[in-house]
C-alpha cells in the first residue's frame, strides 16, 4: 500500500496538461460593489493631477470594527497602491498596442477614429486574461503576449531612469543645504 502511495498520478499515463488561460472564455457578471467603500479619490497614494494615464475606482473593504488606524490606513494604502499599479500597466498596454496598431482593426470604433489605443475593459472584468489591465485590442496570445513582452523589456528602464531622477534629485537637495549652512 504504501507503495502505491508514492508514486505520482497521472492521467491515462500522461501528466495533466497546463492550463491555457487564454482559452478559457468566462461569461462576464457585473461585481457586486455593495459590500465595498467604493472611491475615485487616491487618499493614501496621492497621484500628481497632471500625470496621465487611467485610473481605476477603488474598492475599498469596509472597516472593520477591531482594526486600529493605523492597520486601517495600511489597508486603504496597500489597495490604493494596487490600483494604481493596474493604472499604470494598462496605461504602458495602450501604448504598446498603439505601437504594434492594434488599433487598425479594434472593435472599439473610438479607438479606429482616434488613430490609437484608448479604450480600455470594464475595471471588474477578468473574463480574459490578464483582466481590465488590457486593452480589448489584447484577446487573444497573439495580441497579448507581444505588448506584455514590450512592457516587460521597458519597464526596468523607467525604473533606473526614475532612480537617477531620485538621486541627483536628492544630492541637489544636499548640496543646497550644505550652502545654506555655510
Amino acid at each position: 500500500m504504501a507503495d502505491e502511495r508514492e508514486e505520482p498520478r497521472t492521467l491515462q499515463g500522461q501528466p495533466t496538461p497546463p492550463i491555457d488561460r487564454y482559452a478559457i472564455k468566462h461569461e462576464y457578471v457585473p461585481r457586486d460593489w455593495s459590500r465595498y467603500d467604493v472611491t475615485d479619490v487616491y487618499e493614501y497614494f496621492p497621484i500628481p493631477p497632471d500625470e496621465v494615464g487611467p485610473r481605476f475606482r477603488i474598492p475599498h473593504h469596509k472597516r472593520d470594527p477591531d482594526q486600529t488606524d493605523k492597520q486601517y490606513e495600511a489597508s486603504r494604502r496597500s489597495t490604493e497602491r494596487h490600483f494604481r499599479a493596474l493604472g499604470v500597466y494598462l496605461y504602458m498596454s495602450q501604448k504598446a498596442a498603439t505601437y504594434r496598431g492594434h488599433f487598425r482593426d479594434c472593435k472599439v470604433r473610438a479607438c479606429r477614429r482616434a488613430g490609437k489605443c484608448i479604450s480600455r475593459r470594464l475595471e471588474d472584468d477578468w473574463t480574459i486574461f490578464p483582466g481590465p489591465m488590457m486593452p480589448p485590442c489584447c484577446d487573444r496570445r497573439d495580441r497579448t503576449e507581444p505588448v506584455r513582452e514590450m512592457i516587460r523589456e521597458i519597464t526596468p528602464k523607467i525604473l533606473a531612469l526614475q532612480r537617477r531622477e531620485a538621486e541627483e534629485k536628492a544630492k541637489a537637495g544636499g548640496e543646497a543645504a550644505g550652502k545654506a549652512k555655510g
